[in-house]
């Protein structure tokens, strides 16, 4: 309910301008109104009549721009992980505490995933559904030591082939979680998460190789 009241008012502070012109155009026509001349009133009537449908056109853009890729429920969040994850090959997900997998249909589909080897994980800490899927051959990569916290979660799909895609969900300003997708000729956000991902199992790579040492 806070969401939607934010993305209202945030509508009506974008569209306020547009508003105060109509308001402006309505003032200013009173008087031409008021005139016995039919043809004239009914000139602007017809331009008041067509001005309210582009300030109303107006508001539905700017509301259609505020809700692009917007998914402010858990639940819209799940159902674009699932397809996301479900209908590509070779995955790496990017994700705090996987808060996204509760539900049985996508911790089915990870274990799926995990069973073909296509799916990497790169969490804060372990849980009991990363370590059921470490255990089908899925690849876990802890970064919690590392004392860091994304601001961003990202997911890429098909990863190391030319159909590779990545998802950057991150909440806004308004506090309302987006998703961007993103491809390899979208240059440099796909090679930047591409480059954090190298670089990551790169980290892990060293940081095995020294705990093995010892």
């Amino acid at each position: 309910m806070i969401k939607s009241k934010k993305i209202i008012l945030e509508v009506i502070s974008q569209g306020w301008p547009s508003f105060i012109e109509l308001i402006g155009l309505i003032s200013g026509s009173i008087g031409i109104l008021q005139m016995k001349s039919n043809l004239l009133s009914f000139l602007f009537l017809s331009i008041i009549l067509i001005s309210v449908v582009v300030v109303g056109f107006r508001f539905y853009k700017i509301w259609e721009s505020i809700n692009l890729n917007a998914y402010p429920t858990k639940e819209s969040i799940n159902h674009f992980m699932y397809r996301w994850l479900k209908d590509n090959g070779q995955s790496v997900v990017l994700s705090r505490d996987m808060s996204w997998a509760s539900e049985k249909k996508i911790t089915e589909m990870l274990k799926e995933k995990a069973k073909k080897n296509e799916l990497t994980l790169i969490l804060s800490f372990q849980n009991n559904l990363s370590k059921e899927l470490e255990k089908l051959g899925a690849v876990i990569i802890e970064y919690g030591y590392l004392d860091f916290i994304p601001e961003t979660r990202f997911t890429i799909v098909d990863y190391g082939s030319l159909r590779s895609k990545v998802a950057i969900g991150q909440k806004d300003e308004m506090e309302i979680h987006r998703i961007n997708k993103y491809s390899q000729s979208d240059i440099p956000v796909y090679y930047l998460v591409n480059d954090l991902i190298k670089l990551v199992q790169g980290i892990e790579k060293n940081r095995m190789g020294k705990i093995e040492k010892n």
